[in-house]
Order: structure tokens, then C-alpha cells, then sequence
């Protein structure tokens, strides 16, 4: 008797859950049935519209917004519905707009979009740059390599350039191969927006730390088309590398090298890349009599780049700047003015009145683009120089 009342109880006990849990499933399949009522709806709203029109065609400001209704449906079958539109011929015209809308519906069947999205990447197709933005940010989010190596395939140049810079963002095992690819192709040109440029490539391997990479990024400083936005995005490229062995990025004999446009090079390398390990060997180059003025004026201005003891840097720097070779001179000028820092200020100071004056102006309207004859460097000098340390 103890025992069937004990199970009673539990019972009991248990009913009130039993009754919630019916009730939410009840609840759910009532918004299911409103969902779907409201697709129908919608459907048969979109379906009527060219009837109801006095022109007998409907117009394509009501489709968009009866489509963008469907949309906003939270249902499987309100995707189903506008990805067989955006496949229907009747609606070519909103094409671009029915791939739009499915771009960014949330919850939306990624397998049954991004066919369609595929389906819509040929070269010449109208709706291709949306196509391509859904399947990158795709690829991307599932880290998916082989859409992206298939993307940068397709031969296009913005393609190949997504693809190096979405590969960088994933940490892609192709990201390297694809951009040492990029590097050494002398055919396409830099863009206005920065995309094609060599600091994409330089940033698509932050993460392919190691040697190759280091002389990817010092390929990518020889080429022509390497600007001053370039050479912020290869700093950013090496901000996180190890620093603790040189010899893993660029051998130390580069800079030992017998042929001196190697050794300046690497030189202008070093101090792009802000490697603050490569202090040692380029004040030993920069201070070396007997290196060519060329490289000793390349180290001396690498100097400047690295992030390290600055207001020491700025120190060695300004004895180079009255040495007998004009070269060196303006490489020393060039690296004292990157440090930014307030002994380099009153080193170009004392100097706008020397015998060197005209290559310290020559040397602050290169860093600065400012006119160098006809800016009062003293005020710039103490004003704006000191308050961007």
C-alpha cells in the first residue's frame, strides 16, 4: 500500500512537467501552422500581382517587398520557396535581388544556398560578386580550403586575391604557395581600394611563419609596385613572429652577402619588417666604412624601423648624420625621422642650419610629403614631430 502511494506521489509530482512540455511542443506547432499560413499567403500574393495590376505585369517594387516579407518567415520552407524563384526564369529580372535577400537570411539552409550560389559564378554573370561574397564569407566561417583554392583557380585577379587574403585570415596550409604565386606574377596591378596589392599578399601569410615566407616578404619589398600602405601591412604581417633567431626568417648571410644590392636589400627588408633582432647586424653595416654608402645608408634607415630602444637608436643615428658620405647621410636622416622620437627632433634642429640642411629637408619632406623647401621645418619640428612621438 506504502508503495502505491509512493509511486502517486511521483506521479503527481511529475504532471505539472508532463503539462508544461505538452504545451510548449502545442505551442511550437502553432507557430509552425502560422508560419506556413503566412507562406501560403505571401505566395499567392506574389503569384496574384500581375492580375491585379491595371498594366497586366506586376511591378517589381511589390515583388521585392513581398519577397523580402518571405524572407523574414523563420521557415524552412520560406528558403525553399525563394531559392526556386531566384532558379525560375519568370523572376531573372530580380535575380541579384533573390540572391541578396538569401545572402542574409539568418538560419537559412547553407547546402541549399550555396548551390545555388555556385551555380551563379560563372564569369559574366550579373549576380556573380554576391554569389562569391556568400561562398567566401562560407569558406571562411568552415575554414574551407578547397572552395578557396578553387576560387583563387578561377584566374580572375580580384578572385586570386580574396582567396590569398580569406586564406590568410584561416590560417590556410595553401595560403603560402598561393601568395608566393601572386608575388612573382608581373600582370596585374594594385587597385585603388587595396585589395590588389602586395600587402594582401604579405598578409596572407602572418601565420606561415618561417624562412619562406621571410623571402616571400623580401620579394614582395623589391617589387615595384610595393607602396607605403604595403610596407605597413608587411610590418602587421611580422608584428607576431618570433624574434628570437634571425637565421629563421632571413640568414644572417644575406647581409654578408658578396654582391651589395643583396645585402641592401635585406638591409631595407629588416627595417620594414621592424625585426628587432636585426638591431646588431645593421648598426655593425651601418657604421662599417668599408660597405658601399648604398647598403650603409639602407641599414642606417632599417634602424628606424625597428620597435625597439628607440631613443637609443636615435643616438647612433645622429652620428651618421654628418658622416662624409651623402648617401649614408640621408639613410640616417631617413631612419631618425621613422623613430620619432624627441632626440631625432633636436638632431634635425641643430642640422636645418648646417651645411647639411638641404638633405635633412629633402629627407623630412620624404617622410612626411610635405614641401621641403617651403615648410618651416624648425615649428614642424617642435610641434607636430614631438606631439606624434
Amino acid at each position: 500500500m506504502f508503495r502505491r502511494l509512493a509511486v502517486l506521489v511521483a506521479l503527481c509530482a511529475l504532471a505539472p512537467e508532463a503539462v508544461r512540455a505538452q504545451g510548449a511542443n502545442k505551442a511550437r506547432e502553432l507557430e509552425e501552422q502560422k508560419q506556413l499560413q503566412r507562406i501560403r499567403e505571401l505566395t499567392r500574393e506574389l503569384r496574384d500581382l500581375a492580375s491585379k495590376s491595371p498594366l497586366g505585369a506586376a511591378r517589381p517594387t511589390d515583388q521585392k517587398r513581398i519577397l523580402q516579407d518571405l524572407a523574414k518567415v523563420n521557415h524552412p520552407q520560406a528558403v525553399r520557396a525563394l531559392v526556386s524563384y531566384a532558379e525560375d526564369p519568370d523572376y531573372a529580372g530580380l535575380r541579384e535581388e533573390l540572391l541578396q535577400i538569401l545572402a542574409t537570411t539568418p538560419g537559412a539552409d547553407e547546402a541549399q544556398v550555396s548551390r545555388l550560389m555556385r551555380d551563379h559564378m560563372g564569369h559574366g554573370d550579373p549576380a556573380r560578386r554576391i554569389a562569391r561574397g556568400y561562398l567566401l564569407e562560407l569558406a571562411k566561417r568552415r575554414r574551407n580550403d578547397e572552395w578557396l583554392d578553387a576560387l583563387f583557380d578561377m584566374g580572375l585577379v580580384e578572385d586570386r586575391f580574396l582567396a590569398i587574403q580569406a586564406m590568410g585570415q584561416v590560417g590556410s596550409t595553401s595560403a603560402l604557395d598561393r601568395a608566393t604565386t601572386l608575388a612573382k606574377d608581373k600582370n596585374w596591378k594594385p587597385s585603388e581600394d587595396g585589395l590588389v596589392s602586395c600587402g594582401t599578399i604579405a598578409l596572407s601569410v602572418k601565420d606561415a611563419e618561417g624562412s619562406e615566407a621571410a623571402r616571400l616578404l623580401l620579394l614582395l619589398l623589391r617589387d615595384p609596385r610595393f607602396g607605403s600602405a604595403d610596407a605597413q601591412k608587411l610590418r602587421e604581417a611580422t608584428r607576431l613572429w618570433h624574434q628570437t633567431d634571425l637565421k629563421t626568417y632571413v640568414n644572417l648571410a644575406d647581409l654578408a652577402d658578396r654582391n651589395p644590392r643583396k645585402r641592401q636589400e635585406t638591409a631595407t627588408f629588416f627595417g620594414a619588417a621592424g625585426l628587432e633582432v636585426a638591431r646588431a647586424p645593421l648598426v655593425r653595416v651601418a657604421f662599417d666604412r668599408r660597405e658601399p654608402p648604398e647598403v650603409r645608408a639602407a641599414a642606417a634607415a632599417a634602424l628606424g624601423g625597428l620597435r625597439i630602444a628607440r631613443e637609443d637608436l636615435a643616438e647612433k643615428l645622429k652620428v651618421l648624420l654628418s658622416d662624409p658620405e651623402a648617401a649614408v647621410r640621408r639613410g640616417a636622416a631617413d631612419g631618425l625621422g621613422r623613430l620619432m622620437v624627441k632626440p631625432a627632433a633636436d638632431a634635425f634642429v641643430s642640422m636645418l642650419d648646417g651645411p647639411f640642411a638641404a638633405e635633412v629637408r629633402a629627407s623630412l619632406s620624404r617622410l612626411t610629403g610635405l614641401p621641403a623647401d617651403t615648410t618651416d621645418w624648425k615649428m614642424w619640428l617642435q610641434t607636430g614631430f614631438s606631439d606624434s612621438k
